[in-house]
């Protein structure tokens, strides 16, 4: 059987302008956002994996896949797409470009029988005739081998035409068609619902607020949809491109902190007030943590992560003697960061200072 560990990165991609693209399409992002949430409701391992081949690709496994599903996630603002639009090709600089169909059955002639399914997903609906006389447009979700027999034969035709091909591989048994799945108006609203409603389901004892967790998680899907560098094995591309059931399961870790953090703000803000530190101090201590918490909830901040790390090396190095009070062994500490500042000038003095009042007080 296929390893597709080795051939999804022997395989080169069509092209590299998908990232680029996606910078303007939120609504990709915003679906993807809700297809983890549908894969981290089931037991299964995933990772979900953008921009790469397509729009968005879900591996069964993130450490030894057997089967790799390809979606196409496309807008229309036109009252609906029609079949004949699933097949047309465009001309491009160095001749007719594939159509929307047609990038999909190219995964099929790339990766055989390790495709499990291939999907076109859109905001809107497909005008056609399923071969039950119930129109497509009446449904959310269908499969191709579903639609009636001579629109099934002209894509069949079609595709033949577009590949150079005699015989096509079952493409109309693994392709579905998922229509109405995300608003184009409301997709970011409805993102924010599922999310929330997900938390509610699975960290009921948590209190959050949904703005700053949502924008957490769409920055790094943007972040993983807009890397463009040359993706060089498995791995990298687990790590540059994708989010899998372990990346989630961390963040979700995370918020299970939240609770932890903020009793450990206010102790702090206690032990302040019992030394008798200034009331303006105090207020810049309780606005910079706010926004420390919010910056923690990014789940792979490495540039958050490295200035922590950093600032436990700092402590570790001083000698701390609590009976000086909290908030001069701060001091202390800051007193020594001099090359730890001057490594990270955009980050704001108070909250370098914040943080290691925290991690003072672990």
């Amino acid at each position: 059987m296929m390893k597709i560990k080795e051939n999804i990165i022997q395989v080169r991609p069509r092209e590299n302008s998908g990232p680029i693209a996606s910078n303007r399409f939120d609504f990709q992002k915003n679906w993807a956002i809700c297809k983890i949430l549908e894969l981290h409701q089931k037991p299964d391992d995933y990772m979900l994996t953008l921009e790469y081949f397509d729009d968005i690709i879900v591996f069964d496994s993130s450490s030894d896949p057997k089967k790799i599903s390809f979606f196409q996630v496309k807008t229309n603002k036109s009252p609906n797409w029609t079949l004949n639009s699933l097949t047309a090709r465009k001309k491009g600089k160095n001749g007719l470009l594939n159509s929307h169909l047609g990038n999909l059955y190219d995964h099929l002639e790339k990766f055989g029988d390790a495709v499990e399914t291939l999907n076109f997903v859109t905001n809107n609906k497909i005008k056609g005739i399923l071969n039950n006389n119930i129109k497509c447009e009446d449904t959310d979700e269908f499969c191709c081998s579903n639609l009636e027999k001579g629109a099934l034969d002209k894509i069949i035709v079609d595709l033949k035409l577009e590949h150079s091909l005699n015989t096509l591989k079952a493409f109309e048994k693994i392709t579905y068609f998922k229509l109405g799945e995300l608003s184009i108006d409301k997709h970011t609203e409805l993102t924010k619902a599922l999310l929330a409603d997900f938390l509610d389901n699975n960290l009921p004892t948590v209190k959050y607020q949904i703005a700053p967790l949502y924008k957490s998680i769409f920055d790094e899907i943007r972040k993983k949809s807009n890397f463009e560098k040359t993706i060089l094995n498995f791995e990298e591309l687990k790590l540059k491109k994708s989010v899998s059931r372990k990346d989630f399961d961390s963040y979700i870790n995370e918020l299970k902190k939240t609770e932890d953090f903020k009793s450990v703000r206010t102790s702090i803000e206690n032990r302040l007030n019992a030394e008798k530190v200034g009331f303006d101090k105090i207020k810049l201590f309780l606005k910079h943590s706010s926004i420390y918490e919010i910056k923690r909830m990014n789940y792979n901040d490495k540039y958050l992560l490295n200035i922590e790390n950093k600032i436990n090396e700092l402590i570790k190095k001083n000698t701390i003697d609590f009976s000086n009070g909290l908030y001069n062994c701060m001091e202390q500490v800051y007193s020594n960061s001099t090359e730890l500042i001057a490594d990270n000038s955009t980050i704001d003095s108070e909250m370098i200072k914040v943080i290691i009042l925290h991690k003072l007080y672990e």
